[in-house]
C-alpha cells in the first residue's frame, strides 16, 4: 500500500512538472518566434532603406552623365530648354547629395518625396566617401554654372565645358565607390539578419520540439520502442519486428525542419542573387550584355523556363530585346504588337505587374500563338520603371501551371527596375559618346568648310563628311532660284551629269516645296508612294528620302536631300544631324557666294572707303565736288559721270563732269537746265536706272555735240530731306547694265557726298568757332581736352596704353621781350610745326596757352612716350630763326606721364604730367622728366 501510494504521488508530481515544462516551452517558443519576426521586420525595413539609398546613389551617376550630355547639347544647339534641363539636373544632384550626406527630404519619383535620416556613426566610411564626392561636386557645380551663364561662343563657356568633361569621369568614379560602400553595408546587414534569424529559428524549433515531446507521447513511445529494439538487437534478437511508428514521426519532423531550412536557404540565395545582379548591372557598359544578363538572372532566380526583356521602339512597337529559353533569333526581331491588347502591352501601358496562371483560360489579353507553340502555361510580367516612367517590361514563363507569389512578383519588379536603371545608364553613356562623335564630326565639317571658298569643292567635302553620320545612297545640294530649286552638286549618283542642273518648281508637287516653305526637315518613309516623281529615273532607286533646308540667318537659300534604298530608313535623329550638316553646307555656299561678290566689289569698297576719307579730309567745296565726281566714275567703272549741285534757291549752282575731254566739254556748251533726267531726279528724289536712256521720255535736251550715252543711272543727293543735287553715271565699261548693288553703292556715296557738301558749305561759317588755334593751327585747349577725355575713357574701357606729353618753350618770355611779338609768334609756329612733323599720324597736339603745348599719344606707354618726347626735344633744338638782333635758338622742357591703374581720370593725368614738366624746368630745362620718377 505504501508503495502504491508513493507511486501515485510520484505520478501526480511528474504530471504537474511536465505541464509546467510544457507551458514554459510554448511561451519561450512564442517569445523567440516574436523576436525572430521583429528582427525580420527590422531587416526588411533596413533592406528597403538600403535599397532606397543604393537607388538614389545610382541615380546620382545618371545625373552626372545627364549633366555632361546637356552641357554638350547646349554647345551644339543652344536653346532655353537645354539650359533649363541642365539647371534642373544640377539642382536634383545637389539636393540628393545633401540628403545622402546630412539627411532630409529628397525627390524620388514623380509626385513622391522621401525623407532620409542622417547617417549613423558606424557609417563613417560612407560619410567620408560622400565628403569626397562633395568636394569634387562643388568644383563641377561652378563649371556647370559657367556653362549656364556664358555664351556658347565665349572662351569662358569653352573653359567651363572642358572642366565639366574633365570632372565628369572623376565624379562618376567617386559615386561608383559610394554605391559600392552602400551595397557592402547592405550585404553586411543582410548577413547579420540571416544569422540572427537562424539562431532564433533554431531556438524556436528546439523549444517547440521539446514541447511536442512533452505533449505527444507518440514521439517518446516510438523512441522508447526503438531503444528497446536496439537493446534486443544488441542481445542477438533479430526476429522481433520493429514498429515503424517511431520512424514515421521522426521522418515527418525531419521533413518539416528540412523544408524550413530550404526556404531560408532559397531566400538567402535570392537576396544574394539580387545583390550580385545589382553589382553586375551597375558595372556593365554594354546594353546587350545588360539585357542578356538580366533575363538570365530572372529565369534563374524565379526558376522559370523562359524569360524575356521587351522595349518599345520609337514607333510604339514592342520589340523583344533579349531572351532566355526562347530561340536566340527572337531577340531583336520579334514584335509583340502595340498598345495594351497583350499582357506585355498592358503592363507597359499601366505600369503594373500582371501574372497569368493558365494562358489557355486567359480571356483579358490576346495571347500570341508562340506561347502555345512552346508549351507555356503560366507567365508573369513586370514593368521597368525609371523615376515613375515605364520604359519596358520583363517577363518570365513556365511550362507548368504556377501561381506566382507576392514575393516572386516583387523579385521580378526589383530585377526589372534595376535593369531599367542599368540600361538607362548605358544609353546615357552611349548617347554621350555619340554626341561627342557628332560634335567632333560637325567640328571637322566646319574645318572642311573653312578650308575652301570654291562652291563645288565645299559641297563635295561636306557631302563626304555627311556620309560619316547619316548613311545614304545618294545626296544632293539644291539652291533656290526664282521660283525653282536647282541641283548644283551631288554625291553617290550613278551619272552625276544627269542630276546636276535639274530644276524643281517651288511651289510644286514635290517634297522640296514642303522643306522650303516650312523651313524644317521633311522625311518620306516610302517616297514612291508619296510622289510619283520617285518612280522615274534618275530617282527610281529612292525609297527613303530626307530633305533639310539650307538656312543662312533667317533666309532659306536652298536645301540638302539624302536618300536610301531601304524604306523607313531615316529617323528624327538623322534629320537632326543632317540639319547640322545643312547649316555647314549653307555656310559654305554662302561663303563662296560672298567671296565671289567680295572679290568683285573689293575695289569698289576700298574706293568707297577712300572716298569717305577723301571727302571729309577737305572742306573746300570746289575740291570736294571735283573729287566726288571722279570717285563716282571710278567706283562703278563707268565711262562718264556728272554731278549737279543746287543752291538754296533751287537753281543749278555747280556742275562737274568726269570722263569727258576738254574738247567734249566745249562741244557740250552750257550746263544742263534741269529739263530732262537731271530735272526728274531733282523732282522725284529717287534713284533712276535705265537700260536704254534714249527710250525714256524724260531723256531730252541733249545738245548736238554731246557724246552718245545709253545705259544710265542717277542718284539724288539729299540733305535733311531736301534734294540738293544729283549724281549720274552712264555706260559701264564692261558693257553691262546697272544692278541694284551698283545703285546701293552709289546711294551710299551720295549720302557721304551730301554730308561732305554740307560740311564744305558750313565750313566758312563755323571756321572761327572751330577747334584750331588761329596762330599755330593746332587744336585749341578746349578741343584738345575734349579729344583727350575721349581717348582717356577709351583707353580705360579697353585697357589700352595712353600717354601724355606737356611741354613749353624755354625762356620764351625773354625771347618775346627781346625780339618782339612777331618773332615770338614765329617761334610758336615753327616749334608747333616741327613737333607735328616729328609726331606719329595718330598722335595729336594742342596749344594750352602762351608757350605751353600738350601732346596725346594713343596706344603708347610711358617708355614710348619718353622716347617720343626726346625726339621732340632734339628736333626743336635744331631750330634757328633769323631776327634783327641775331638768330633765335629755342629749346623746350617736357614732362611725360602715362595712364595707370591708380589714375582715375584725365585731371589726375594732367596734374602728373604738369608736375613732371615743372621738374624738368627746375632741373635746368631742355630735358624730359617722367611723372613716374617723381613718385618713386
Amino acid at each position: 500500500m505504501i508503495r502504491k501510494n508513493d507511486s501515485h504521488t510520484g505520478t501526480i508530481f511528474s504530471g504537474l512538472t511536465i505541464n509546467r515544462l510544457r507551458l514554459a516551452a510554448i511561451l519561450v517558443s512564442f517569445v523567440i518566434v516574436a523576436a525572430s519576426v521583429g528582427v525580420t521586420l527590422w531587416g526588411l525595413d533596413a533592406q528597403q532603406n538600403d535599397a532606397l539609398l543604393i537607388n538614389l546613389a545610382g541615380r546620382q551617376r545618371m545625373f552626372i552623365q545627364q549633366m555632361t550630355l546637356e552641357a554638350l547639347d547646349i554647345q551644339i544647339a543652344d536653346n532655353p530648354l537645354s539650359r533649363r534641363a541642365l539647371e534642373e539636373t544640377a539642382a536634383l544632384f545637389e539636393q540628393t547629395l545633401t540628403a545622402l550626406s546630412e539627411g532630409g527630404e529628397v525627390f524620388y519619383t514623380e509626385g513622391i518625396t522621401v525623407t532620409l535620416p542622417p547617417p549613423d556613426a558606424h557609417d563613417a566610411e560612407i560619410s567620408a566617401q560622400l565628403e569626397i564626392v562633395r568636394v569634387t561636386w562643388d568644383e563641377m557645380h561652378l563649371s556647370v554654372r559657367g556653362v549656364l551663364e556664358n555664351d556658347t561662343e565665349s572662351a569662358a563657356f569653352a573653359a567651363a565645358l572642358a572642366k565639366v568633361e574633365e570632372l565628369s569621369p572623376v565624379l562618376l568614379a567617386q559615386m561608383d565607390e559610394a554605391v559600392r560602400l552602400y551595397e557592402a553595408d547592405a550585404r553586411r546587414k543582410v548577413a547579420l539578419v540571416r544569422a540572427v534569424q537562424f539562431v532564433f529559428l533554431g531556438m524556436a524549433v528546439l523549444m517547440l520540439v521539446f514541447a511536442f515531446i512533452l505533449i505527444e507521447r507518440r514521439i517518446l513511445n516510438p523512441i522508447s520502442l526503438l531503444d528497446d529494439a536496439a537493446r534486443r538487437i544488441g542481445k542477438g534478437d533479430l526476429r522481433t519486428p520493429i514498429s515503424i511508428s517511431g520512424l514515421g514521426e521522426l521522418d515527418r519532423l525531419a521533413n518539416s525542419l528540412e523544408e524550413m531550412r530550404l526556404k531560408l536557404k532559397a531566400a538567402a540565395e535570392t537576396q544574394t542573387a539580387l545583390l550580385e545582379l545589382s553589382s553586375h548591372l551597375q558595372t556593365s557598359e554594354n546594353e546587350r550584355r545588360v539585357a542578356e544578363y538580366a533575363v538570365g538572372a530572372a529565369a534563374s532566380i524565379l526558376h522559370a523556363d523562359f524569360s524575356a526583356l521587351v522595349l518599345p521602339d520609337p514607333r510604339g512597337r514592342l520589340i523583344v530585346e533579349a531572351v532566355r529559353g526562347w530561340p536566340e533569333n527572337y531577340a531583336g526581331n520579334m514584335e509583340l504588337g502595340r498598345g495594351g491588347d497583350s499582357q506585355t502591352g498592358y503592363t507597359i501601358l499601366h505600369g503594373r505587374p500582371i501574372f497569368v496562371e493558365d494562358y489557355s483560360m486567359e480571356m483579358a489579353f490576346t495571347v500570341p500563338q508562340i506561347v502555345f507553340d512552346h508549351g507555356i502555361v503560366s507567365g508573369l510580367s513586370a514593368p521597368m520603371l525609371i523615376e515613375g516612367n515605364v520604359v519596358g517590361a520583363m517577363l518570365v514563363h513556365s511550362r507548368k501551371r504556377r501561381r506566382f507569389s507576392e514575393d516572386e512578383i516583387q523579385v521580378l519588379c526589383s530585377i526589372a527596375n534595376q535593369t531599367a536603371v542599368a540600361l538607362e545608364k548605358n544609353r546615357l553613356i552611349h548617347a554621350e559618346a555619340r554626341r561627342a562623335q557628332e560634335a567632333e564630326t560637325l567640328r571637322e565639317a566646319g574645318a572642311v568648310v573653312a578650308a575652301t571658298l570654291r562652291q563645288d569643292e565645299a559641297i563635295e567635302r561636306i557631302l563626304q563628311q555627311l556620309a560619316r553620320v547619316v548613311p545614304y545612297d545618294s545626296a544632293s545640294v539644291l539652291l533656290l532660284g526664282d521660283g525653282y530649286l536647282e541641283i548644283v552638286g551631288g554625291h553617290g549618283w550613278a551619272n552625276p551629269a544627269e542630276v546636276v542642273g535639274l530644276r524643281f518648281p517651288v511651289p510644286g508637287n514635290n517634297p522640296n516645296t514642303s522643306v522650303i516653305q516650312e523651313g524644317r526637315p521633311h522625311i518620306l518613309g516610302d517616297a514612291p508612294a508619296a510622289f510619283t516623281a520617285f518612280r522615274d529615273s534618275p530617282h527610281s532607286h529612292v525609297r527613303s528620302w530626307l530633305g533639310v533646308p539650307l538656312i543662312v540667318g533667317e533666309r532659306v537659300i536652298g536645301m540638302l536631300a539624302v536618300d536610301n534604298v531601304i524604306p523607313d530608313f531615316f529617323t528624327p535623329n538623322h534629320a537632326r544631324l543632317a540639319a547640322a550638316f545643312a547649316d555647314q553646307v549653307g555656310i559654305a555656299i554662302e561663303n563662296a557666294r560672298l567671296y565671289a561678290e567680295t572679290e568683285k566689289h573689293a575695289g569698289q569698297l576700298r574706293a568707297l572707303r577712300e572716298a569717305g576719307h577723301t571727302l571729309t579730309s577737305d572742306l573746300r567745296l570746289d575740291a570736294v565736288l571735283r573729287t566726288l565726281v571722279e570717285i563716282a566714275r571710278n567706283l562703278v567703272g563707268v565711262s562718264y559721270a556728272a554731278l549737279a549741285v543746287m543752291d538754296d534757291n533751287g537753281s543749278l549752282a555747280e556742275f562737274y563732269t568726269a570722263g569727258l575731254s576738254d574738247l567734249e566739254r566745249v562741244r557740250i556748251g552750257d550746263p544742263p537746265k534741269g529739263l530732262g533726267l537731271l530735272g526728274a531726279l531733282l523732282r522725284e528724289g529717287i534713284p533712276i536706272r535705265l537700260t536704254d536712256m534714249g527710250r525714256d521720255p524724260r531723256s531730252i535736251g541733249f545738245p548736238p555735240g554731246h557724246p552718245p550715252m545709253k545705259v544710265f543711272m542717277g542718284v539724288p543727293i539729299i540733305v535733311r530731306g531736301k534734294v540738293m543735287g544729283s549724281l549720274y553715271l552712264t555706260d559701264k565699261k564692261d558693257g553691262q547694265v546697272f544692278t541694284r548693288d551698283d545703285e546701293d553703292l552709289v546711294v551710299g556715296l551720295a549720302a557721304d557726298a551730301a554730308i561732305a557738301i554740307e560740311n564744305a558749305r558750313m565750313f566758312g561759317r563755323v571756321e572761327q568757332l572751330a577747334i584750331t588755334d588761329s596762330l599755330t593751327g593746332l587744336h585749341n585747349r578746349r578741343h584738345f581736352l575734349e579729344l583727350a577725355e575721349y581717348e582717356f575713357q577709351r583707353a580705360r574701357r579697353y585697357r589700352r596704353p595712353l600717354a601724355l606729353i606737356m611741354l613749353d618753350i624755354d625762356h620764351f618770355k625773354q625771347a618775346n621781350d627781346t625780339y618782339g611779338h612777331a618773332i615770338g609768334d614765329l617761334v610758336l609756329q615753327t616749334v608747333s610745326r616741327r613737333c607735328q612733323e616729328t609726331l606719329r599720324s595718330i598722335d595729336f597736339m594742342g596749344r594750352f596757352g602762351g608757350d605751353e603745348f600738350a601732346v596725346l599719344l594713343p596706344e603708347n606707354d610711358l617708355e614710348g612716350a619718353y622716347a617720343a618726347a626726346e625726339r621732340l626735344r632734339k628736333s626743336v633744338e635744331e631750330i634757328s630763326i633769323a631776327a634783327d638782333h641775331g638768330a633765335v635758338v629755342s629749346t623746350i622742357s617736357l614732362g611725360v606721364a602715362a595712364i595707370s591703374d591708380d589714375c582715375p581720370d584725365l585731371k589726375t593725368l594732367l596734374g602728373r604730367v604738369d608736375a613732371a614738366l615743372y621738374a624738368a624746368k627746375e632741373a635746368g630745362r631742355n630735358q624730359v622728366r617722367k611723372a613716374a620718377d617723381l613718385s618713386a
